[in-house]
C-alpha cells in the first residue's frame, strides 16, 4: 500500500486551491503551469507506462524530474529559460505538497534541492535545514558557490569541510544581483 496521498488529488488541489484561491494567479500563469503539467504527465505516462491517474508521488522523484528536464532540452529543443520555467512550476507544486502532506516532506525536499543546471561543483551541508541537509552548489569564484533554497539563493564558502552561508547578491535579484 502506498504511504503517500493520492497524486491526482494533490494536482487538482494545487490548481484549484493554491493557484486560484490562495495565490490568485493570473490566467496566463495558470495556463503556463497547466502546460508544464501536461508535458510532465505525458512524459511520465510514456516513461513509466502508467496513466496520470495511476501515478504516485513516489514515481516522481528528483532523478525522474531530472530526466524530464533533460527531455525538454534534448528532445523538445527547449532553451534554459523554458526549462527553468517548467522547473519553477514543478518546484511550486512540491512546495505546496510539502505543506499539505508532511509525510511527503523528505521526497519534496529532495525535489526542491534539485540542481538548476549542469554547473554543480559540489555539495554543502547547511545546518538548520533538516539534519545537515546536503545541497548542490552553483560555482561562484574559486572557493565558493551559491545554493538554491527555494526562492532564496545563499552564498557559501567551501573549504576545510565547513560551509558558511550568507545572502548572495550575485544570484538573488532582490538583493541587487542579476
Amino acid at each position: 500500500m502506498n504511504a503517500h496521498p493520492n497524486f491526482p488529488c494533490l494536482v487538482q488541489a494545487f490548481f484549484t486551491e493554491r493557484l486560484v484561491q490562495q495565490r490568485r494567479a493570473s490566467a496566463e500563469t495558470i495556463a503556463g503551469y497547466r502546460d508544464c503539467f501536461r508535458l510532465f504527465l505525458r512524459f511520465a505516462a510514456q516513461r513509466l507506462r502508467k496513466s496520470p491517474s495511476n501515478l504516485s508521488l513516489d514515481d516522481l522523484n528528483a532523478p525522474f524530474i531530472g530526466e524530464f528536464l533533460d527531455h525538454l532540452e534534448s528532445e523538445r529543443s527547449n532553451g534554459a529559460r523554458t526549462r527553468n520555467t517548467r522547473l519553477a512550476a514543478i518546484h511550486s507544486f512540491f512546495r505546496y505538497v510539502s505543506f499539505q502532506e508532511p509525510s511527503c516532506a523528505e521526497l519534496c525536499q529532495r525535489v526542491l534541492v534539485r540542481v538548476q543546471g549542469n554547473s554543480e561543483v559540489g555539495s554543502c551541508a547547511i545546518r538548520g535545514l533538516g539534519q545537515g541537509l546536503r545541497v548542490p552548489v552553483r560555482p561562484l569564484g574559486r572557493s565558493g558557490g551559491c545554493v538554491d533554497l527555494g526562492r532564496k539563493w545563499r552564498r557559501v564558502r567551501l573549504g576545510e569541510g565547513r560551509c558558511r552561508a550568507a545572502a548572495c547578491a550575485a544570484c538573488c535579484p532582490t538583493l541587487g544581483g542579476p
